[in-house]
């Protein structure tokens, strides 16, 4: 039987409420030169001298105000998410082992990426679909999550099929789901006078360069 895969990669997070595993997060999050594109020995030295001793203290706080119970939101919210695709995948009066299985991945805490794509592959999976969860592609985000994907299966003896999806944002259904969570919330609390969108900005240099994220 073929045994497919999906693979839903989120960016990451602290593993716990502390200073260190804050630290140990924004290490390999900061580390990643598709995040920070500057020479790297020059920036090792800012982020390990002067960054990260300070900033991590800082930031417990602010973490901890938007903590669960069961941990980290981003972490919480991922594994709800692949558990309710995959039930979605089994339909509800599948009796059959399932013939594609959804994995939870982070980019640069735990599930690794990397831990997760040699599991599937140790399990002898045929196909492997990767979706990045950012509905647009940017470098810093999609980018750098298919440069982890190359990375790990570069030199294996067998390579999966792969399917990469590198953006959704125009999807009809994508769309669909963000029109009726915003009119819910409207059902719920009431219209307000405005509705204001924000976006994430991308550097000037990396549009030079030809990040598609800012058209």
């Amino acid at each position: 039987m073929n045994k497919k895969g999906v693979i839903l990669v989120n960016l990451g997070t602290p593993s716990a409420l502390t200073s260190s595993a804050i630290r140990t997060f924004l290490r390999r999050f900061l580390s990643d030169q598709r995040v920070v594109p500057l020479p790297k020995i020059f920036w090792q030295l800012i982020l390990n001298l002067l960054i990260l001793p300070f900033r991590a203290k800082k930031l417990v706080k602010q973490y901890a105000d938007i903590w669960l119970p069961d941990g980290s939101p981003l972490e919480v919210y991922t594994q709800t998410l692949c558990q309710k695709l995959q039930q979605t995948v089994l339909g509800a009066t599948s009796a059959r082992p399932p013939s594609t299985v959804v994995h939870c991945a982070m980019s640069y805490s735990q599930p690794l990426l990397s831990e997760v794509i040699q599991k599937c592959i140790d399990e002898k999976y045929t196909h492997l679909t990767i979706l990045p969860l950012y509905p647009q592609y940017a470098s810093s985000t999609v980018g750098a999550v298919f440069d982890q994907v190359f990375k790990t299966l570069r030199g294996k003896c067998f390579i999966p099929t792969l399917t990469l999806i590198n953006g959704y944002y125009d999807h009809p259904a994508y769309i669909e789901t963000l029109a009726q969570s915003v009119k819910t919330h409207w059902q719920t609390h009431g219209k307000p006078q405005r509705l204001i969108m924000s976006f994430h900005g991308i550097p000037q240099n990396s549009v030079t360069k030809g990040d598609p994220y800012a058209n």
